[in-house]
């Protein structure tokens, strides 16, 4: 993860991060990776999700810390969208 920017922000938001979403995203990336290390099972369960095959040698957890990141992302107004 670049110190200065986020790869995942600018393809959601077409723009750079300010200090304090860069502070928040990187915030929650730190939560969602604490809750699923201490719940397994939801992170396992997450993965399963969807209509994609499920991929192996990814760190579920991992995995899962980042669809909760680009998850609060995509229901941000800001997020751009296409019809």
């Amino acid at each position: 993860m670049c110190s200065s920017d986020l790869w995942v922000f600018r393809q959601v938001m077409s723009r750079r991060t300010d200090p304090t979403e860069r502070v928040a995203i990187i915030g929650l990336l730190r939560e969602a990776r604490v809750a699923f290390h201490a719940d397994n099972t939801a992170a396992k369960d997450l993965a399963k999700t969807g209509i994609s095959p499920q991929v192996t040698g990814i760190d579920t957890v991992e995995l899962a810390a980042w669809t909760q990141v680009c998850r609060a992302l995509m229901n941000l107004s800001e997020a751009m969208s296409r019809e």
